[in-house]
C-alpha cells in the first residue's frame, strides 16, 4: 500500500546521508583517538550538516511532486500524498541521526546505542498504539517522527557527554600516530 511507496521514497531520500553517516565513522574513530577536540567537532557538525542538507534537498521535490508521484502508481493511492510528504520529513529527520550517532560507535560505545534504540523503540510503539487506530499510516509516520526527534536530543545529550569526555582526557604520550594504538592485549613489538 501507501507505506510500501512512501518507504520506497523515504529510501532514496537517506541512500546519501545514512553513507556519510557510515564514512564518519572511522575519521571520527581517529579525532577520538588523538583527542583531537577541534577537529573532532569540526568534522561532526560538518558530517551533520552536509547530511541534513542532502537529505532536505533530495526530499523537497518529493514534497512538492507528491501529489503527481503517488498518482503514478494508481488512482488508489491518490489521497496518499501527505504520508509520502511526511514520510520525507521523517527521512530527514533519521538523515541527520546517522552522522551525529556517529561519535558513540566511534568510541565504541554500542550498548549505549543499543539503550538509546531501545528508548526509540518505547516511544514509538507508545505513541503508535495511540495513533494508528485512529490515523492508520499517517498516525505510524507521525509516532516515527516524534520518536526519531526525541531520539535526536537523546544522542545530541550522548555525543556532548562524550565530547566533555573526550575534551577532559589528558592525550597520552606516543610515538605512534594518533588514532592507530594496539588493540586491548596486543603485544607491541619493539
Amino acid at each position: 500500500g501507501i507505506l510500501g511507496v512512501a518507504g520506497s521514497w523515504m529510501q532514496i531520500v537517506a541512500f546519501l546521508p545514512s553513507n556519510i553517516g557510515t564514512l564518519a565513522i572511522p575519521m571520527l574513530s581517529n579525532l577520538l583517538g588523538s583527542n583531537d577536540r577541534s577537529g573532532f567537532k569540526q568534522a561532526l557538525v560538518y558530517k551533520v550538516l552536509v547530511a541534513g542538507t542532502a537529505a532536505f534537498l533530495a526530499a523537497l521535490p518529493i514534497m512538492v511532486f507528491s501529489g503527481s508521484i503517488v498518482r503514478l502508481y494508481g488512482r488508489e493511492y491518490a489521497g496518499g500524498a501527505p504520508v509520502l510528504m511526511l514520510s520525507c520529513l521523517v527521512a530527514v529527520v533519521t538523515s541527520i541521526l546517522s552522522p551525529l550517532g556517529a561519535p558513540i560507535t566511534s568510541a565504541g560505545m554500542m550498548w549505549v546505542s543499543l539503550a538509546l534504540n531501545a528508548v526509540w523503540a518505547v516511544v514509538c510503539l507508545a505513541f503508535a498504539f495511540t495513533w494508528i487506530p485512529a490515523q492508520g499510516a499517517m498516525g505510524l509516520l507521525k509516532s516515527q517522527l516524534v520518536a526519531y526527534l526525541f531520539l535526536v536530543v537523546l544522542v545530541g545529550i550522548t555525543v556532548s557527554f562524550l565530547w566533555r569526555r573526550v575534551s577532559n582526557t589528558p592525550s597520552p604520550p606516543s610515538d605512534r600516530l594518533p588514532g592507530c594504538d594496539p588493540m586491548p592485549g596486543a603485544q607491541i613489538l619493539p
